[in-house]
């Protein structure tokens, strides 16, 4: 897997506004898919600070497509694919949306069922 930008990284500053080591690492991507395959790619939820490429196209924010397009959310695409979860929660787009069990959050907030 090759490295890709790191998004608006033009635009910040190295060790306080971006950090070399802030997008994971091709080691850390076989870990989380090694980890998922583990459990049998199956989890109750997903949470995390991207949201996968299909989501940000399907919640209508084609405006913030090439702002997000990069190595992790393709990774999250693939998960997304191959990982069976009740709902996925994430941020980063400043805004509140649904789209099936995609849940982009940003001032709400929803209490995930612990399952017991």
């Amino acid at each position: 897997m090759s490295r890709i930008f790191i998004t608006g990284k033009e635009w910040r500053i190295e060790g306080l506004s971006w950090w070399a080591r802030e997008m994971p690492s091709v080691e850390e991507y076989e870990e989380a898919v090694s980890n998922i395959a583990k459990i049998g790619n199956k989890v109750d939820y997903i949470i995390t600070h991207c949201a996968p490429e299909a989501t940000v196209c399907a919640l209508d924010m084609r405006h913030m497509y090439y702002r997000s397009k990069n190595e992790l959310t393709s990774f999250l695409d693939t998960m997304a694919g191959t990982v069976e979860f009740k709902d996925w929660y994430f941020g980063h787009y400043h805004q509140d949306s649904d789209a099936g069990k995609y849940h982009m959050l940003y001032r709400r907030v929803i209490e995930i069922e612990d399952g017991e």
